[in-house]
């Protein structure tokens, strides 16, 4: 927004994949995709004329201090997250959710401010603090939201848009919250052979018998 000619006054925020916990933050250098990593948000503040503040804050939800606690050296090690091209997870605690993709501007009455949400494609979206850049609450309730009902992880699997919509007639946001069967999901992601170190002649026959995992056979089993 402009005051008068010459002078600007606003914000302009920015968010980016950047490393993990276990890269230092940096992108992975044996080219692991730069898509998977904690989103950065940066706030471009044109307040003060003539100058261009700057503030960045990660985007902290609650898988991130569990990746933080698991790195390896640590009590927890043995829980540790890992890179599955785009996923990060870990058998044992589930899915990160690295909201590192775009964001979504909302305004439900003219006496409110802005509010922002920080989105991902595998993951519920969070509200965050446009002046602190910290998260504020993830978006609905936890039974609202569901994930793969067959894994019972701590971080379930959660697949929703990270390009949600608002509208502004109606006050409404707009998202999505799809699932996929456990079988589909493991026969997509190269998750099984990592996990287990299998020999490559029996990854089709392992992916085969995903397709046959009840929700009571593999909560038994896990």
């Amino acid at each position: 927004m402009r005051s008068r000619p010459g002078v600007s006054k606003g914000h302009v925020f920015i968010v980016a994949a950047v490393g993990t916990a276990a890269s230092g933050g940096l992108p992975y250098p044996d080219g692991n995709s730069w898509l998977n990593g904690d989103g950065m948000i940066y706030r471009l503040d044109f307040h003060r004329h003539g100058e261009v503040r700057l503030k960045s804050r990660l985007v902290k939800p609650p898988c991130y201090y569990a990746d933080r606690a698991t790195q390896p050296g640590t009590k927890y090690e043995k829980y540790q997250f890992s890179n599955y091209g785009i996923l990060r997870f870990s058998v044992f605690l589930g899915f990160r959710n690295e909201l590192n993709t775009a964001f979504l501007p909302m305004k439900f009455s003219q006496n409110e401010p802005e509010r922002l949400l920080v989105n991902y494609d595998a993951g519920r979206p969070y509200e965050i603090d446009t002046e602190t850049l910290e998260i504020v609450t993830p978006i609905g309730a936890n039974k609202e939201w569901r994930g793969v009902r067959s894994l019972p992880l701590p971080f379930k699997p959660v697949f929703s848009t990270a390009h949600p919509v608002f509208d502004a007639h109606t006050k409404e946001m707009f998202t999505v919250n799809y699932g996929r069967s456990l079988g589909s999901l493991l026969e997509t992601t190269p998750l099984i052979q990592k996990l287990s170190q299998l020999p490559p002649e029996l990854e089709e026959f392992i992916k085969n018998i995903a397709k046959f995992f009840s929700d009571f056979f593999f909560q038994k089993f896990l």
